[in-house]
């Protein structure tokens, strides 16, 4: 409903995908769904642009009223104080461990728990959707502008909450795993393919991530969608993979089992870990400790996380 509202305001399936930041042919495809399912025409399409149909007319004056009644339940539901927590994040371990802790302590409460994770960009897209409350992603500090500045657009708040130098994590089939020291020169992965984790098509500011792969050099890539794939990989293959590791979260929670993180000499291409979440949403108390915890974690004090 909200996405073919949006259509009716643009007057334009390519204008209204691009302020939902989803694509176009994903948009085209959700409008039939509706219409396949309501077994009407609600828009006619044209060389002209997109005219309403009678049944069009209908079906947006009940979804505005739906919508309504739906935005009022949410703030219904969050002004009562219902416990919750929705969370979408990139794939850092040391936030889901913090996640599986306070489920633990709320167990046989009422407490609603959702936790996905998922790509930088399907994160984003989550938040917009309104199906997670508070998003966690990291990005270069050469992006900041960029990334600051699509956020902003899209109608998202964030705050950095750490910036990490990247390093490198093999497995024990990558001559690297041997590295008598804890620390390699760039050029000492350009034999190996680098292991990444594939992008789906959210609007970023064009160019804001084009020399994330680049900088690093190697030999071939494997693209990846998820975590369980980002383990395996590194265990049976030559590849490494760049990310961030926080030395402080992870003297309090064990990490990946045979891998091996090396911090890169040379290297001067550091990641800031954002959270993320919608502009003028409230956040639980829950979410609140979630935070703070998270803080904890990484080294600060959990008083800097305020909104």
């Amino acid at each position: 409903m909200e996405q073919i509202l949006e259509v009716c305001s643009c007057k334009s399936i390519n204008k209204a995908a691009q302020k939902l930041y989803i694509s176009q042919s994903a948009l085209s495809t959700s409008i039939n769904s509706a219409e396949e399912e309501l077994g009407r025409k609600i828009l006619e399409r044209s060389h002209n642009g997109i005219t309403v149909t009678k049944f069009g007319e209908e079906f947006v004056e009940a979804s505005r009223k739906i919508l309504e009644i739906y935005d009022a339940l949410l703030k219904k539901e969050s002004d009562a104080g219902v416990p919750q927590l929705r969370v979408s994040c990139q794939y850092l371990l040391y936030a889901r461990a913090i996640f599986t802790a306070i489920c633990a302590e709320h167990a046989g409460s009422s407490t609603d728990f959702r936790y996905v994770e998922k790509t930088r960009d399907l994160v984003c897209q989550d938040l917009l959707d309104k199906v997670s409350e508070l998003g966690l992603i990291t990005t270069p500090t050469t992006s900041r502008n960029n990334v600051t500045r699509t956020l902003e657009n899209a109608g998202l708040d964030y705050r950095i909450i750490s910036t990490s130098d990247s390093c490198c994590m093999v497995g024990p089939k990558n001559p690297l795993y041997h590295n008598q020291e804890d620390f390699i020169m760039l050029r000492q992965l350009a034999p190996y393919p680098l292991l990444h984790y594939e992008k789906a098509p959210w609007i970023w500011h064009k160019g804001t991530f084009d020399d994330e792969l680049s900088y690093f050099p190697h030999a071939g890539s494997l693209s990846i969608s998820d975590s369980g794939s980002f383990y395996t990989f590194l265990i049976d293959t030559s590849s490494f993979f760049i990310g961030i590791y926080n030395k402080h979260a992870y003297e309090q929670i064990k990490f990946y089992n045979n891998i091996r993180v090396l911090q890169i000499a040379d290297a001067s291409f550091p990641y800031d870990t954002l959270c993320i979440w919608r502009k003028g949403s409230t956040m639980t108390e829950i979410a609140r400790e979630y935070m703070r915890r998270i803080y904890f974690s990484i080294g600060r004090t959990p008083e800097a996380f305020s909104l």
